[in-house]
């Protein structure tokens, strides 16, 4: 509900985000992104029948002897199909979106990367750097539209994803303790992969922004030093030098507290294994 309540707010600046990038790269789905957005429709019903086998198995289809039986049942169902929507469909849903957004912005950075390797010294004017600069500032703007919307989203996907991740892998190692069905053990390996692989997209995608700039920047100063040598002077190039110098690295997080690099990555699975290894020594 947060989560949505956040984007709701910042639905006039999606908008806009869209616009720009549907404008100037249109979206394109891989395969693997194809597969995500099947996975995450499948969600809700996988979910419902493995609900449906742990009623069976504990006998809550029988008619007991209250008359609202029924009635229970399929409150209960209602229930589970509501929180099976909240987590993980709609968070799955936000995350393909962000990934998506990411990746488009990415390929935007590696395009004017590229168009700035392939300009000769000869043809790298002030005009062409101009011309990129304005490049630079809309894919900025970008940048900061897409974090203004994201930001609260994106800090509470990392934390349901990781708290989701540290509840399966508790449940798995002391399964014995808490007498969990083979059926809850099958769920919580859905949920498990599927908070991992929600978490390492958003880690991976958003992480690249980052790398990208890095890359523009350094093909920005090659270029320009290359000019420099060519022509035997600074000239007025040394403004746009500085320009560059100043952007900002595009680098995302969720309200300021978690960062997200691919770096992150080690950080995330290494905690998951410490918390696994301090559980398995109390045994």
């Amino acid at each position: 509900m947060v989560m949505w309540y956040a984007m709701r707010r910042k639905r006039k600046s999606l908008s806009i985000l869209l616009c720009r990038l549907r404008k100037s790269y249109p979206f394109t789905r891989s395969r693997l992104q194809t597969f995500f957005l099947l996975f995450v429709c499948s969600m809700p019903p996988v979910f419902a029948i493995m609900g449906k086998i742990r009623l069976a198995q504990k006998g809550a289809d029988k008619i007991p002897e209250f008359q609202d039986s029924y009635l229970l049942i399929a409150l209960y169902r209602v229930k589970a199909w509501l929180q099976i929507i909240m987590y993980p469909t709609w968070i799955n849903l936000i995350v393909l979106l962000y990934c998506l957004l990411c990746q488009t912005i990415s390929k935007r950075i590696i395009l004017l990367t590229s168009d700035i390797e392939k300009c000769s010294p000869h043809e790298f004017t002030v005009l062409v750097q101009s011309e990129m600069a304005r490049h630079e500032l809309k894919i900025n703007q970008s940048v900061q539209l897409l974090q203004t919307v994201f930001s609260v989203p994106s800090f509470f996907i990392a934390c349901s994803h990781f708290c989701t991740c540290i509840t399966a892998v508790g449940a798995y190692i002391q399964h014995e303790s808490f007498k969990l069905e083979f059926i809850m053990l099958v769920q919580m390996a859905f949920m498990f992969v599927n908070a991992c692989g929600g978490l390492l997209s958003c880690l991976w995608t958003a992480g690249g922004l980052p790398i990208e700039a890095a890359k523009l920047k350094e093909a920005y100063r090659r270029k320009l030093q290359q000019k420099k040598i060519l022509d035997g002077k600074a000239g007025k190039e040394v403004c746009f030098e500085k320009q560059l110098v100043e952007i900002s690295t595009y680098a995302l997080s969720g309200c300021n507290i978690i960062s997200f690099y691919r770096s992150s990555i080690l950080a995330f699975a290494g905690t998951i294994l410490t918390y696994a290894i301090l559980l398995i020594n109390k045994q």
